[in-house]
Protein backbone atom coordinates (compact mmCIF):
# COMPACT_ATOMS: atom_id res chain seq x y z
CA UNK A 1 0.00 0.00 0.00
CA UNK A 2 1.21 3.47 -1.08
CA UNK A 3 0.97 6.45 1.29
CA UNK A 4 -1.80 8.03 -0.80
CA UNK A 5 -4.24 4.93 -1.10
CA UNK A 6 -7.64 5.49 0.51
CA UNK A 7 -7.36 2.45 2.98
CA UNK A 8 -3.74 3.66 4.60
CA UNK A 9 -5.31 7.25 5.11
CA UNK A 10 -8.06 5.47 6.57
CA UNK A 11 -5.81 3.71 8.70
CA UNK A 12 -4.09 6.61 9.88
CA UNK A 13 -7.48 8.45 10.09
CA UNK A 14 -7.75 6.50 13.07
CA UNK A 15 -5.00 7.60 15.12
CA UNK A 16 -4.62 9.99 17.63
CA UNK A 17 -1.77 11.65 15.94
CA UNK A 18 -3.26 11.74 12.46
CA UNK A 19 -4.20 15.77 12.17
CA UNK A 20 -0.60 16.64 13.78
CA UNK A 21 0.87 14.66 11.10
CA UNK A 22 -1.59 15.95 7.97
CA UNK A 23 -0.97 19.43 9.57
CA UNK A 24 3.33 19.21 9.60
CA UNK A 25 3.52 17.27 6.13
CA UNK A 26 0.82 20.22 4.81
CA UNK A 27 3.50 22.72 6.41
CA UNK A 28 6.27 21.15 4.85
CA UNK A 29 4.16 21.49 2.22
CA UNK A 30 4.03 25.75 2.54
CA UNK A 31 7.75 25.72 3.30
CA UNK A 32 8.65 24.15 0.10
CA UNK A 33 6.57 26.26 -1.79
CA UNK A 34 8.21 29.16 -0.19
CA UNK A 35 11.99 27.83 -0.44
CA UNK A 36 10.63 27.70 -4.25
CA UNK A 37 9.20 30.85 -4.74
CA UNK A 38 12.22 32.44 -2.82
CA UNK A 39 14.67 30.18 -5.24
CA UNK A 40 12.56 32.10 -8.42
CA UNK A 41 13.17 35.30 -6.86
CA UNK A 42 16.46 35.23 -6.85
CA UNK A 43 16.70 33.70 -10.17
CA UNK A 44 15.17 36.93 -11.68
CA UNK A 45 16.81 39.42 -9.53
CA UNK A 46 20.20 37.47 -8.53
CA UNK A 47 22.34 38.77 -11.23
CA UNK A 48 21.18 42.39 -10.76
CA UNK A 49 22.13 41.72 -7.11
CA UNK A 50 24.97 40.66 -8.17
CA UNK A 51 26.00 43.68 -9.78
CA UNK A 52 26.24 45.94 -6.35
CA UNK A 53 27.61 42.59 -4.22
CA UNK A 54 30.05 40.36 -6.76
CA UNK A 55 30.33 37.30 -4.05
CA UNK A 56 26.50 36.54 -5.08
CA UNK A 57 27.39 35.59 -8.39
CA UNK A 58 28.45 32.19 -7.75
CA UNK A 59 25.79 31.21 -6.45
CA UNK A 60 23.69 32.77 -9.14
CA UNK A 61 25.17 30.73 -11.61
CA UNK A 62 24.50 27.62 -9.33
CA UNK A 63 20.66 28.79 -9.43
CA UNK A 64 21.23 29.83 -13.14
CA UNK A 65 22.98 25.76 -14.27
CA UNK A 66 20.18 24.25 -12.48
CA UNK A 67 17.19 25.91 -13.64
CA UNK A 68 18.47 25.90 -17.42
CA UNK A 69 19.16 21.59 -16.48
CA UNK A 70 15.84 21.58 -15.67
CA UNK A 71 14.20 23.36 -18.19
CA UNK A 72 16.55 21.24 -21.26
CA UNK A 73 15.89 18.24 -19.97
CA UNK A 74 12.31 18.83 -19.64
CA UNK A 75 12.34 17.45 -15.94
CA UNK A 76 10.07 18.30 -12.81
CA UNK A 77 12.06 20.55 -10.57
CA UNK A 78 13.14 18.63 -7.73
CA UNK A 79 11.30 21.27 -5.44
CA UNK A 80 7.88 20.84 -6.81
CA UNK A 81 8.40 16.50 -6.72
CA UNK A 82 8.91 17.28 -3.40
CA UNK A 83 6.04 19.62 -2.55
CA UNK A 84 3.54 17.53 -4.15
CA UNK A 85 4.83 14.33 -2.20
CA UNK A 86 4.25 16.62 0.80
CA UNK A 87 0.57 17.35 -0.17
CA UNK A 88 -0.06 13.83 -1.10
CA UNK A 89 0.89 12.65 2.25
CA UNK A 90 -1.32 15.60 4.21
CA UNK A 91 -4.39 14.13 2.44
CA UNK A 92 -4.59 16.97 -0.06
CA UNK A 93 -4.64 16.61 -4.01
CA UNK A 94 -1.75 18.13 -5.61
CA UNK A 95 -2.27 19.96 -8.42
CA UNK A 96 -1.62 18.70 -12.36
CA UNK A 97 0.94 21.51 -13.39
CA UNK A 98 4.54 22.72 -12.80
CA UNK A 99 5.20 25.23 -9.89
CA UNK A 100 5.98 27.67 -11.91
CA UNK A 101 2.67 27.24 -14.10
CA UNK A 102 0.58 26.79 -10.95
CA UNK A 103 1.64 29.77 -8.91
CA UNK A 104 2.85 32.46 -11.50
CA UNK A 105 1.25 31.70 -15.00
CA UNK A 106 -2.54 30.88 -14.24
CA UNK A 107 -2.84 33.54 -11.06
CA UNK A 108 -1.47 36.54 -14.18
CA UNK A 109 -2.47 35.16 -17.66
CA UNK A 110 -5.50 32.87 -16.62
CA UNK A 111 -6.21 29.22 -17.86
CA UNK A 112 -5.34 30.41 -21.24
CA UNK A 113 -2.26 31.48 -21.06
CA UNK A 114 -0.10 28.29 -21.56
CA UNK A 115 3.15 28.56 -23.48
CA UNK A 116 2.93 32.21 -24.15
CA UNK A 117 2.55 33.11 -20.01
CA UNK A 118 5.90 30.82 -19.53
CA UNK A 119 7.59 32.29 -22.40
CA UNK A 120 7.15 35.68 -20.75
CA UNK A 121 8.55 34.66 -17.00
CA UNK A 122 11.44 32.91 -18.85
CA UNK A 123 12.03 36.00 -20.75
CA UNK A 124 11.77 38.11 -17.27
CA UNK A 125 14.55 35.70 -15.98
CA UNK A 126 16.52 35.78 -19.42
CA UNK A 127 16.47 39.18 -19.81
CA UNK A 128 17.61 40.89 -16.56
CA UNK A 129 20.44 37.61 -16.19
CA UNK A 130 21.72 38.78 -19.65
CA UNK A 131 22.26 42.60 -19.38
CA UNK A 132 23.45 41.76 -15.43
CA UNK A 133 26.60 39.48 -16.94
CA UNK A 134 27.23 42.05 -19.58
CA UNK A 135 27.76 44.98 -17.55
CA UNK A 136 29.87 42.05 -15.22
CA UNK A 137 31.61 40.86 -18.02
CA UNK A 138 32.62 44.61 -19.24
CA UNK A 139 33.59 45.51 -15.86
CA UNK A 140 35.99 42.99 -15.45
CA UNK A 141 37.61 43.32 -19.07
CA UNK A 142 38.14 47.03 -18.27
CA UNK A 143 39.75 46.14 -15.14
CA UNK A 144 41.54 43.28 -16.57
CA UNK A 145 43.62 45.40 -18.90
CA UNK A 146 47.54 44.95 -19.51
CA UNK A 147 48.22 47.83 -17.28
CA UNK A 148 44.81 48.64 -15.52
CA UNK A 149 46.42 47.64 -12.14
CA UNK A 150 49.36 50.10 -12.36
CA UNK A 151 47.24 53.02 -14.38
CA UNK A 152 44.65 54.63 -14.92
CA UNK A 153 43.57 55.52 -18.39
CA UNK A 154 47.11 54.59 -19.78
CA UNK A 155 49.02 57.13 -17.95
CA UNK A 156 50.82 55.80 -14.96
CA UNK A 157 49.38 56.91 -11.69
CA UNK A 158 51.43 59.48 -9.23
CA UNK A 159 52.39 56.78 -6.92
CA UNK A 160 53.88 54.62 -9.02
CA UNK A 161 57.45 55.22 -10.71
CA UNK A 162 59.49 53.71 -13.11
CA UNK A 163 61.86 51.27 -11.72
CA UNK A 164 65.70 52.08 -13.26
CA UNK A 165 67.28 49.31 -11.25
CA UNK A 166 65.25 46.07 -12.09
CA UNK A 167 64.56 46.29 -15.89
CA UNK A 168 62.58 43.17 -15.55
CA UNK A 169 59.82 45.59 -13.65
CA UNK A 170 58.04 48.11 -15.42
CA UNK A 171 56.83 49.75 -12.42
CA UNK A 172 56.78 49.12 -8.37
CA UNK A 173 55.08 51.42 -5.65
CA UNK A 174 57.14 54.87 -4.72
CA UNK A 175 58.03 54.44 -1.52
CA UNK A 176 59.26 57.74 -0.22
CA UNK A 177 62.79 58.12 1.35
CA UNK A 178 62.70 58.12 5.26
Amino acid sequence: MDAASPARRSALAGRSYSGAVSAAWLSAAWLLATVHLAAIAFLVVGGVLALRRPILVGAHVVVVAAVATIFLTGRDCPLTVMQKACLRRSGRIPYAAGFVEHYLVRPIAGHAGGGAGTAVIIACWVVPTVTSYSVLARRWWRRAGPTSALTRRGKPTAQYVPLLRHPGVRWARHRPAA
